[in-house]
């Protein structure tokens, strides 16, 4: 039975994956979000998140193991596809530059995200604190990721007049610091709920 789950779990986890993203997909566009770029950025981060998150919480035995390996994984693929689009190579670089850098940053952080909220859901006895805690962690580090591709944006504009990837990492730095802050701003609409009650 353990092999069998061993064999299934990846499929199970890309199925999840698919239909989730064409789920939100379908909700987007419902609700008037026809923009192409940022659909596909949308679709790269829930794609990644829903793959690696699944395969984590499916996989037998060794969760996290199983969600830094896919995670780590789906971010040199990710990699890939941006040199593979710089150097010129059919089939990547005919993305416009925004979906050139944003897809590949966007799948990363899904991975990014997964991989931290995993353990949350697979220890047993896990807290409330200790979610917050990893909710915490994760914003720092994609502030952290942010930082490194403004700076990199920055010295790219100064040569190249292009500030794409110093956009990017703007939105990405925005991202890091709504998560690192969230649990605070949970805390504080509870507290508020509490007083009132």
């Amino acid at each position: 039975m353990i092999i069998i789950r061993w064999i299934l779990f990846l499929p199970l986890a890309l199925l999840v994956a698919i239909v989730g993203n064409l789920l939100f997909g379908l909700g987007f566009i419902g609700v008037g979000l026809q923009n192409q770029i940022f659909l596909n950025g949308v679709s790269g981060f829930i794609f990644s998140f829903l793959l690696v998150f699944s395969a984590g919480i499916f996989a037998p035995s060794r969760h996290a193991v199983v969600a830094i390996c896919l995670g780590g994984v789906l971010t040199l693929l990710a990699i890939l596809s941006f040199v593979l689009a710089i150097l010129g190579v059919h089939g990547f670089v005919e993305r416009v530059m925004p979906d050139r850098l944003s897809i590949p940053v966007l799948q990363i952080l899904g991975a990014l995200y997964a991989v931290f909220l995993v353990p949350c859901f697979i220890v047993p006895g896990a807290t409330l604190e200790r979610f917050w805690q990893e909710v915490i962690a994760l914003g720092t580090v994609v502030v952290i990721f942010g930082l490194i591709l403004s700076t990199t944006g920055v010295i790219i504009g100064i040569v190249t007049r292009i500030w794409t990837t110093f956009a990017v990492g703007g939105i990405v730095m925005g991202m890091g610091i709504t998560t690192w802050f969230f649990p605070y701003v949970h805390l504080f609409l509870r507290a508020r709920r509490i007083r009132k009650e």
